[in-house]
């Protein structure tokens, strides 16, 4: 799906038992490694594992059918001289990065 996908494409969650939902905790950890300019990660994952991240205080989930927009890649560098490639996407008005293991269940819609 990876090497299919153009700026500007529209995706939706393909599995009706999946939820995607930004992940800010992790957030935390990509800011000390790449700076300030890193967006929160975006993450897909089981319905049943998105109810535990409602204890974590995370109650804006994305469902199967919700619009997502691609929005290409971008590089950042470490503090350690590392780059990492990120994949943009915007959700519900809100940019994130997505990595390549999540991309998998995403589908044009």
């Amino acid at each position: 799906m990876c090497s299919k996908l153009k700026k500007g494409m529209l995706l939706t969650i393909s599995n009706s038992d999946r939820r995607g939902w930004f992940h800010f905790k992790s957030h935390s950890r990509y800011v000390k490694k790449y700076g300030k300019n890193v967006p929160p990660k975006f993450v897909i994952g089981p319905e049943t594992i998105s109810l535990i991240m409602r204890l974590d205080g995370i109650s804006d989930f994305v469902k199967p059918g919700d619009v997502c927009v691609y929005l290409g890649t971008e590089k950042v560098v470490s503090r350690e001289g590392k780059t990492k490639t990120l994949r943009l996407v915007l959700v519900n008005g809100q940019i994130g990065f997505i990595e390549g293991k999540d991309i998998k269940h995403l589908e044009p819609l």
